[in-house]
Order: C-alpha cells, then structure tokens, then sequence
C-alpha cells in the first residue's frame, strides 16, 4: 500500500535492525539510504501518525541521536500516550536526556499496562528498562529487587546491579543473580557491550568500564 506511511516506517525499522544484526549484506550506506527514504516517505503520508513518530524514535534512539529520538518520542506520545510501546520508547529516550523521573514513570506505566512487551516471553525486557532508570538514580534496593524477579539475569542489569552493590559494600556474594552472571558473562567484551547501553553519559559509561576491568582482573 503506497499510501501506508505505518509499513513505510516498518520498512526502516526493518532495515534499521537487519543492519545492527549483521542480517543484511551490502553497503551499509547504500542499504540505510533505503530506510532514511522509507522515513522521510512516511513523515509526508501522514506527520501526525503515532506509529510512525514511534518507529522514528526507535530508528533515532537506535543511532544514539537523542535529540531526534526526544522529539519523536514526544510526539507519539502527544497522540497515544496510553500505548505501552509508546510509553516504553519514550521512558527509555527520557532516562537517556536526563529526565530520570518522568522516564521511569512512563516505563512502570508500560510495565503495568502490558508486563510481557511484543515480542517477548516474559517480563523481562520491561524490568530490565526500569532497571536501568533506578540504577542512574543508585537506588540500590530497588534495583535489587527487580533483579530478583528476572526469570534470566541479563548482561546490563547484572553490571549495573553489581556496581552499586560494590560502591555500598553490600554482600552480594551468594545471591542467585550474582553467581548467575559472574559464571555467564565472564568472556564478555565489556567497552563494546557497555556502548550499546546507550547511556548518552560519558562519565557513566567510564565509571562502569573501570570498574569491571577491575572487577574480572
């Protein structure tokens, strides 16, 4: 359908992915030039679509530009501010921008309007986002007891987990989720896992690569 600017958007989201994977082979500029088409086509069908504003902060967020990714977050959630998709794209650039809060509370509205996102199993993937919020604001409690309701401790939650764990010398020796990670994530290549983060805080980001290259030293 030439005039569907939601399958437009797909397209770019698609190709966006393809790309990150490793799922599509060509030229990577060749290839991303389709999708910058796709959404710059989907802006011109229809600017005041949801979706399409959401699918447009997921490809921006996925480029760590945050700017771009605020503003169409911003208007998604303008149009449809009740839709878990859009409140879990729009917490996720929030907590990235600085405003932590405002961020968490959208994501624990995502979390509490549908726990398993699209294309998962468990609620994991929801968790392991206000994880994320909590830990920038090292609200260690709270992060300790979402790590404990993770049916599978992932690599982020877990570092992030630790880290404040080892800044208040809190004993985290025996917990499952600790034993569980230390034995997982050991071959790990952490300056490249930690950038995909997407932090958008340097000084952050440095703190947690120090701190693990001591910690598996």
């Amino acid at each position: 359908d030439k005039n569907n600017g939601q399958a437009y958007a797909w397209k770019a989201c698609a190709i966006e992915q393809g790309l990150g994977r490793n799922y599509l082979v060509g030229d990577p500029v060749k290839i991303w030039n389709e999708a910058e088409k796709c959404l710059k086509k989907a802006r011109e069908i229809d600017d005041n679509d949801f979706e399409v504003h959401r699918l447009l902060s997921e490809v921006k967020f996925s480029q760590k530009n945050f700017r771009e990714a605020e503003k169409h977050a911003r208007k998604c959630f303008s149009i449809a501010p009740n839709d878990p998709r859009v409140l879990s794209i729009y917490g996720e650039v929030l907590i990235r921008v600085g405003q932590i809060n405002d961020g968490l509370e959208a994501l624990e509205r995502a979390y509490e309007l549908d726990p398993i996102a699209p294309g998962k199993n468990n609620e994991d993937h929801r968790l392991s986002a206000i994880l994320l919020g909590n830990f920038i604001l090292r609200n260690k409690e709270k992060c300790l007891q979402i790590i404990s309701k993770l049916e599978y401790v992932d690599l982020r939650s877990w570092i992030l987990t630790l880290k404040l764990c080892n800044d208040d010398d809190y004993k985290y020796n025996i917990e499952r989720w600790f034993t569980e990670g230390e034995k997982n994530f050991q071959e790990t290549d952490w300056e490249q896992e930690i950038d995909k983060f997407k932090l958008n805080n340097e000084s952050i980001s440095k703190n947690l690569k120090d701190f693990v290259l001591k910690f598996f030293k």
